[in-house]
């Protein structure tokens, strides 16, 4: 039946297949075409016909292969002309000067070449002169400044792209700054300890950010009317784990006023904030937040409600609660995530322990036990337990897929010496969540050694 339909509907089925990459960018992001349109080009063809363009778009190669490719281009003028982006691994400029000058040799064949990522492979002076003289390469991608070979700044770098850079307030790499202004774009900056001044200042001479992360700061008010400069911006994240630091009053004047209305400000710190621009609207949203529940409370459901009211578009919720002794039904704790339409993924942290499951909800070990150990009881319980609550999750949250789970506790092996052991087990891992609202359990259970076949006679968990 498909083959009767013309081939302006069949691309349009190709195009539907193809790989978009999860992180956008206003540059250039290599990716390989997806299994799905390499399935259909062996069908017949007339498919495989429509898939090529798909398929050698973006081509990955290693040192070791540069041969073979600049022979494929050579002997196929016709397929080398599809070639859009191409990803050279593996190559070092001290051992393979051989494979850096077959590769030189090799551009002048790609006469539709467009972009360039070389992330995993410090270029000569050389190649990085014939690739920004290329008369369609637009884009270059580099992994650090420190990428860019001696000789650099007598070029002209409006084509490079560094992935990301990062400096401190005590370590401003001043160093960059000859090669931004011979044209270096810097796609993301990460600042330590920077006041916002001193990061306004520092981040003036950039052009071309799609990133910011400021890392220790106390307050990010007034960055959002800095970013309306960056045309480019795309995501800005802000991380501050000191205790007495609270991101929380840096958001809007509306969340501080109904914080401080219900009196909830002092149980909870905000430690982790990511705000989010799309390409067709300027205003700034919060994509992720990382709440931290203090001590001895009762307010989680209060608090998260809040926060939907005032972040509808948060996708990502990281919560912790490794400091929180309050405990909370499951069914109230899934009905106050909820309140997120938009959540995606959900980063519990020590929140199992805090929660109360029905009285009789069977938990189901998923292993045997190997011994007789309250530590490994409570382990394997606890297992069984996410396990069980990421399914009730998945089925009350429709937009969810995913969840990561961050678990564990101490125990004390009382015949292990004459003073016995304190012993910790982890959990962790990812759960994902399919279409169906059906899980897969990723965790890794990691039980200390000497549980393995233990056999207690007495064993107190702290």
């Amino acid at each position: 039946m498909l083959m009767i339909l013309p081939d302006e509907l069949l691309l349009s089925i190709v195009e539907h297949f193809d790989c978009i990459p999860t992180k956008p960018t206003l540059y250039f992001q290599f990716y390989l075409a997806s299994p799905d349109i390499i399935s259909l080009s062996i069908v017949s063809w007339r498919w495989r016909r429509i898939c090529l363009p798909f398929l050698l778009a973006n081509v990955k190669f290693t040192a070791q292969q540069v041969v073979k490719f600049r022979e494929f281009c050579l002997n196929n003028p016709s397929l080398s002309r599809l070639i859009k982006s191409i990803y050279p691994q593996a190559f070092s400029s001290i051992r393979q000067e051989q494979q850096h000058v077959v590769l030189c040799r090799t551009l002048p064949i790609l006469d539709r070449l467009c972009c360039v990522d070389l992330t995993d492979m410090d270029p000569t002076l050389d190649v990085l002169r014939l690739m920004l003289q290329h008369p369609t390469v637009t884009v270059l991608r580099l992994r650090s400044s420190g990428s860019l070979p001696v000789g650099s700044l007598q070029l002209d770098l409006s084509k490079v792209v560094v992935d990301r850079v990062v400096f401190s307030q005590r370590n401003p790499a001043h160093t960059l700054d000859p090669f931004l202004r011979r044209g270096l774009k810097v796609a993301s900056a990460t600042l330590y300890r920077f006041d916002l001044l001193g990061a306004f200042n520092r981040l003036s001479d950039f052009s071309g950010l799609e990133e910011v992360e400021l890392i220790s700061v106390t307050s990010y008010e007034g960055i959002l009317n800095w970013a309306t400069n960056h045309p480019r911006l795309r995501t800005l994240r802000f991380t501050n784990d000191d205790p007495h630091t609270d991101l929380a009053w840096s958001l809007t004047n509306s969340f501080r006023d109904n914080l401080h209305e219900q009196n909830l400000g002092r149980h909870f710190r905000v430690t982790y904030v990511k705000f989010s621009r799309d390409d067709n609207d300027q205003a700034w949203w919060i994509e992720s937040m990382r709440i931290v529940a203090t001590f001895n409370n009762h307010s989680l459901i209060e608090i998260l409600s809040v926060l939907a009211s005032h972040f509808p578009r948060l996708q990502a919720l990281y919560l912790d609660l490794s400091s929180h002794r309050a405990t909370y039904l499951a069914d109230n704790f899934a009905a106050a995530l909820g309140y997120f339409p938009c959540l995606r993924n959900l980063h519990l942290i020590h929140v199992f322990h805090r929660l109360e499951l029905e009285q009789g909800q069977p938990l189901l070990p998923l292993r045997p036990l190997t011994g007789n150990s309250s530590v490994e009881r409570d382990a394997v319980h606890t297992e069984a337990g996410v396990v069980w609550l990421a399914s009730h999750l998945a089925k009350k949250l429709r937009p969810l897929e995913a969840i990561h789970i961050e678990e564990a506790n101490w125990g004390h092996l009382h015949s292990i010496g004459i003073y016995g052991r304190h012993v910790k087990w982890n959990l962790k891992g990812w759960i994902l969540v399919d279409d169906g609202r059906e899980i897969d359990s990723r965790l890794i259970l990691e039980l200390p050694e000497e549980v393995e076949g233990y056999d207690e006679t007495e064993l107190t968990l702290l």
